[in-house]
């Protein structure tokens, strides 16, 4: 069999540009064919970085030799089986619509003997500090509910959980506040029904009349409506329900159930189709009653016809970037290393605090989002801080704008990716961007100044401490 040979000629390009056109064209080649790709770069760091690169992504470097002024590597890439799995993802079956009991909706409400911790007004990170210090004097097996409006609350307590051993009860993220219930394991945790509690039915979901291939979608019999975890996305755009499903459905919850209420139609089939993109197991769907039911991160053998196997956390590299600087040079490198690190098949995020926090300001508003009064100290910021990749200023010898002028002239000359470029290509390399919303709050900057952009979400700092501790590279900028 004839293998195809696809020549790319990178010469010209600099660092990481090179290896990113590589990495993407490498994607639209996972097509399940044995290809061979010719490359020619005359970047001097093209040799080490093509070898580190093949290294971490599963394609084969046949060779690479230096040319008259120029390099020439050759590269094998073999069938990919995960475009298989993709296709098979992209089309999720839909079980039998079944009408879920009337009380389905009701809110999960906490038991009386939960202590009660109001963190109303609190921005982070006071609300996780202040769990923390209750949570330290409960008692075994006693529950703990707390209350908060902070945006960037329901990822932090994501990210306190995976540490402080504490279990789940419920979480109730249908706007703010929002409220959490949380209990410390011990022997007074109980770990079955009691007693006096009927029996749940042992029986599926689905009609006794649900063709059988339909029925392999299930993993697991669930009783609808029962979820302590519930989300609803009325009134939102597909964009913000998919930032709430991502925010909902992290490592902390795997395993839970989660039930999405929505009446649209539409929006609902657009979740189908996301969890099993990402890994998620359905075990309910009614369009007709706006009921969802997924299980987080849950995948068995009953449910491979509707989601692809994804790797363990542990089998994953990971990296994390703390951006606190805005001046150029820094953001330059932050984006090139973040680039880097993605298309080398590390999960890779950046968290923007302070001064950082200026690169994702935005003359485009986010027209959704809600202008809030600003103080007078505010206003201030907002006016000497610059905004956006174009303003922001060098370290040193910046000379009002006349040293960028030339850092931008010199860099165009050698032809290295801007900082706006480097930017896009994040977001197709899949690099996460997480804003300190405490920060914003210090100096003014809400989240209608922020790009709108598909990968940049809302956190606090506990979300970064737990995802740097997690990673096998963490590096500040």
């Amino acid at each position: 069999m004839t293998i195809e040979t696809i020549q790319l000629d990178w010469r010209g390009l600099r660092c990481p540009e090179p290896i990113l056109k590589t990495a993407r064209q490498v994607r639209k080649l996972r097509d399940g064919q044995d290809h061979r790709i010719q490359i020619y770069a005359d970047d001097d760091a093209f040799p080490m970085d093509i070898k580190s690169w093949c290294s971490s992504s599963g394609v084969t470097l046949m060779a690479i030799e230096e040319r008259d002024g120029y390099y020439e590597a050759i590269l094998q890439l073999q069938p990919d089986a995960s475009a298989e799995k993709k296709a098979a993802a992209s089309a999720p079956a839909i079980p039998t619509p079944q009408a879920p009991p009337a009380a389905m909706v009701t809110p999960v409400l906490p038991k009386a003997s939960a202590q009660q911790l109001d963190c109303v007004g609190m921005a982070c990170p006071e609300p996780i500090l202040k769990l923390a210090r209750a949570y330290r004097k409960l008692d075994d097996g006693q529950e703990l509910q707390i209350t908060a409006d902070d945006d960037a609350f329901p990822v932090d307590i994501q990210s306190w959980l995976k540490s402080s051993g504490a279990t789940l009860v419920s979480m109730q993220d249908t706007g703010s506040p929002f409220v959490a219930t949380i209990k410390k394991p011990g022997a007074a945790q109980p770990v079955t029904a009691p007693a006096s509690a009927p029996p749940t039915p042992a029986q599926p979901v689905v009609a006794q009349a649900t063709p059988a291939p339909v029925q392999q979608v299930i993993a697991a019999p669930q009783q609808v409506g029962t979820s302590t975890l519930k989300l609803s996305l009325a009134g939102l755009s597909w964009e913000d329900s998919e930032a709430r499903l991502t925010s909902m459905t992290g490592p902390a919850w795997t395993g839970e159930t989660l039930d999405v209420l929505c009446a649209d139609a539409a929006k609902l089939q657009k979740v189908v189709s996301w969890l099993g993109a990402n890994g998620h197991e359905l075990v309910h769907f009614d369009a007709a009653q706006g009921l969802l039911t997924l299980r987080v991160g849950a995948q068995t053998s009953t449910s491979t016809a509707l989601v692809p196997t994804t790797k363990k956390d542990t089998d994953v590299k990971r990296a994390t970037y703390l951006v606190i600087h805005n001046d150029f040079e820094s953001l330059m490198a932050a984006l090139m290393v973040a680039n880097t690190s993605a298309v080398q098949n590390i999960e890779t995020s950046i968290f923007f605090s302070f001064w950082g926090v200026n690169l994702l300001r935005s003359d485009n508003i986010r027209t959704n989002e809600p202008q809030k009064p600003l103080s007078f100290i505010h206003r201030m910021f907002r006016m000497m801080m610059p905004s956006g990749p174009s303003k922001q200023p060098l370290s040193k010898m910046h000379f009002g704008g006349m040293g960028k002028q030339m850092m931008l002239a010199s860099m165009k000359q050698q032809n290295v990716m801007s900082l706006e470029r480097l930017m896009e290509a994040a977001i197709e390399n899949g690099v996460k961007f997480t804003v300190c919303t405490m920060s914003m709050g210090i100096m003014g900057i809400q989240k209608r100044d922020i790009m709108d952009r598909p990968n940049i979400e809302f956190a606090g700092v506990a979300s970064f401490v737990a995802d740097s501790a997690s990673s096998d590279v963490s590096m500040v900028f």
